[in-house]
């Protein structure tokens, strides 16, 4: 067959057989032709001639059968082969996704940090109040000169009793504390005359003051040191209401190898007193030195004493906790 004219290439479908369609062409009348949009030439452009005749040349019977044999199994594969891919997809992965099969990393928790942040949180909760002494951060009482002086000085809260009468009580202002009570505080003797049974100094605490038949009445507790060679230790109970002997000792003890005795740095002690409902322990410089009861005095306001005039006391790291 030979074209003379401009034709139209079309597929037709098989009859029976869906998906199947022949080629074929159809002429085109010179006063009906149209260009295609997509092209830019016209149809009866020599090349596109060309095209045509080529196409003829090629679709003949015993190529059709050819493409037939070999395309079909090839589609049938290609059609089995996605098939059982889907198949095998959707078996393996589920309908529908959400975030619940997601899946996501096991964390172990770090049980030694929880523990560590346990105990900090428990500790802080367990202070009631810490104060160097570098500084009057707590508004203790400051007299610079008199019978009685308070100086913040070289890190530390310098107590010194001038009086031969009196002692030199300092209390810590705006706290007033009840059992249970741990009461810790750094001494260190400055100077004074370490050969008097009346050279004492030390902590008081839960000391209170209350009005008894028109009376102002002063009550505490002490836990003090006689710094002299041979001295003790002493728990006593001040009540101003007693008259001439306002003092009762509770519990006294000599002084071992865990204290320091004597006078400047080297020479400083840590006293500890604990408290939990009528028990009282004491401890020097981390070493328990003993163990009293008492329930006379249920609370009040702690501080520090010095007792014999010309001592001077420095004192530092004051610590209050609950247990």
């Amino acid at each position: 067959m030979k074209l003379t004219g401009a034709v139209k290439l079309v597929q037709v479908p098989v009859a029976g057989q869906p998906g199947r369609y022949v080629t074929g062409f159809l002429p085109v009348s010179p006063d009906t032709e149209k260009p295609e949009e997509s092209s830019n030439k016209p149809a009866n452009d020599p090349s596109a001639l060309q095209h045509v005749k080529l196409l003829e040349r090629l679709w003949t019977p015993q190529n059709a059968n050819l493409l037939k044999k070999f395309w079909a199994p090839l589609l049938a594969f290609f059609n089995i082969l996605a098939g059982s891919g889907m198949f095998w997809y959707f078996r393996a992965s589920p309908a529908s996704r959400s975030k619940s099969s997601v899946v996501t990393e096991s964390l172990k928790p770090d049980w030694h940090a929880i523990a560590a942040a346990q105990a900090t949180a428990t500790a802080n909760a367990n202070y009631i109040l810490t104060d160097s002494l570098h500084q009057n951060i707590h508004n203790w009482p400051v007299v610079a000169s008199g019978n009685k002086t308070y100086i913040f000085k070289e890190s530390a809260y310098h107590v010194a009793d001038n009086d031969a009468t009196q002692s030199a009580p300092a209390l810590l202002p705006g706290f007033m504390l009840s059992r249970p009570l741990a009461f810790s505080l750094t001494m260190e003797e400055i100077k004074g005359d370490d050969t008097s049974i009346n050279n004492s100094f030390g902590m008081i605490f839960f000391l209170n003051t209350h009005v008894n038949n028109g009376k102002t009445v002063i009550t505490f507790y002490s836990f003090e040191v006689v710094n002299n060679n041979g001295g003790m230790y002493q728990f006593l109970k001040y009540d101003r209401s007693k008259g001439q002997s306002p003092y009762t000792t509770i519990w006294q003890h000599n002084f071992g190898g865990e204290f320091h005795q004597g006078q400047g740095a080297r020479n400083a002690n840590t006293f500890k007193v604990t408290i939990d409902g009528k028990y009282f322990n004491f401890w020097v410089n981390g070493k328990k030195v003993g163990s009293s009861q008492d329930n006379s005095i249920s609370g009040g306001q702690i501080g520090m004493l010095v007792n014999l005039k010309g001592t001077e006391v420095a004192f530092s790291n004051l610590e209050l906790t609950y247990h």
